[in-house]
């Protein structure tokens, strides 16, 4: 099983047998973290505010810079990070295309209906089109807010973008090195290595 919940009752192990060629061969250099759910979820959140349980106990959750000796932050800021922000309007913008499509589709739905329904008081009739008519206002609603969504995502494409790189030195585990990527506030990935590639590097 990967996840092993009887070893230690206030802790989930992960099996990090797919790891190891990572790290060296004892178990015991593989990080905590690809071992130990509590140890992973503790330092999860750059900003640690939600309250977590594992097995009927707290995570002491803690914020890594204040782990390191000495951690030294510095900031780039550019507006030259565009491609992640390119790939969101053209995703956003074919969306919008396929939903002002429906959106014409069931307003003519509705008209067609409407001038059919003139000359009947089928109830039958009656409450179909009231089924078109909510739909067709929800496809609005919808439209209305991805297209503002839109708007805003091309005024915000040119607005200036921060970088923080925090350096420091890991004294605790002085064979725990890496890289910690955030994004959002949330670990997205951990030791990572640069440099000439060898069996350690992640």
């Amino acid at each position: 099983s990967e996840l092993n919940i009887k070893t230690d009752p206030y802790d989930i192990l992960i099996d990090s047998r797919n790891r190891q060629h990572l790290f060296d061969d004892d178990d015991d250099n593989i990080p905590l973290e690809y071992r130990s759910l509590r140890a992973y979820v503790c330092i999860l959140y750059y900003e640690p505010r939600m309250r977590i349980t594992i097995q009927r106990r707290r995570v002491i959750t803690k914020k890594l810079p204040h782990t390191l000796y000495k951690p030294r932050q510095y900031q780039f800021k550019s507006t030259r990070f565009k491609t992640r922000s390119e790939q969101e309007i053209k995703k956003c913008e074919k969306e919008l295309e396929s939903l002002e499509e429906r959106k014409r589709e069931a307003d003519s739905q509705v008209h067609h209906l409407q001038q059919t329904i003139g000359v009947t008081t089928s109830l039958e009739e009656r409450a179909r089109l009231r089924k078109l008519q909510i739909n067709a206002a929800e496809l609005k609603d919808l439209t209305i807010r991805l297209r503002n969504g839109l708007a805003r995502k091309k005024s915000e494409m040119n607005t200036t973008k921060t970088l923080t790189f925090i350096y420091g030195l890991n004294i605790q585990n002085r064979a725990g090195d890496g890289v910690f990527v955030y994004n959002c506030g949330r670990l997205i990935k951990m030791y990572e290595k640069l440099g000439q590639p060898n069996k350690k590097t992640v």
